[in-house]
């Protein structure tokens, strides 16, 4: 699925956007966001050229729209008991009617209750015990991830991986010399989710 975004860019970002999206940016006008000024910059069709009407500093900015490409995923979040009752009231929809399942209490569970903020737990549950939660969240190539696993190929059939974290897809391809040939993200249960593959998300 792809989305409209909108980014802000001063000139000399401006213009490094249009020389890397020439399809998004030729024969378009952008105007400086200091709407009184009525200067912009209009850049050509099939050219390396651009105008600049008006009085523009470096420092103007400028609005964009970029399509990008989005997916959902489901990643497993790994709660305690007071986050996973957070959780639960600010979704609703996705934890109501719902049992959810502690990975260190063989017993333990905490059941929310269908049309209604209520919920129970198995007997007596200690509050520091963990529960994994499915979260489904949009990510695109600048989303940062806090673990994110990138595999590239060093030679053909050589293959190695690196962890980032706290890190997009877009900052670990910036100036990459060898070819990555996936990235995927690292859940708290340790499985791994394939997010991108051989040069694009996987929506």
């Amino acid at each position: 699925m792809k989305i409209k975004i909108e980014k802000e860019m001063n000139l000399p970002e401006l213009i490094q956007w249009a020389w890397d999206n020439p399809k998004l940016s030729g024969n378009k006008r952008f105007y400086s966001n200091d709407v009184e000024r009525n200067c912009f910059v209009t850049f050509h069709v099939d050219s390396i050229l651009c105008n600049v009407t008006g009085y523009v500093s470096i420092n103007d900015k400028f609005t964009v729209q970029e399509e990008m490409e989005t997916m959902k995923i489901k990643v497993k979040k790994e709660m305690l008991l007071d986050e996973l009752i957070k959780w639960a009231r600010e979704n609703p929809d996705l934890s109501q009617g719902k049992i959810f399942f502690s990975t260190g209490f063989s017993d333990g569970f905490v059941r929310f209750h269908p049309n209604t903020n209520k919920c129970s737990t198995s007997s007596f549950i200690p509050i520091d015990i963990p529960f994994i939660v499915d979260i489904e969240k949009e990510v695109t190539e600048e989303t940062k991830v806090d673990r994110l696993i990138e595999l590239f190929e060093i030679q053909e059939g050589d293959y190695n991986s690196t962890l980032y974290e706290n890190t997009s897809i877009k900052e670990c391809l910036y100036g990459r010399c060898v070819p990555t040939k996936a990235f995927y993200i690292l859940n708290d249960d340790l499985t791994m989710t394939l997010i991108w593959k051989d040069g694009e998300l996987l929506v």
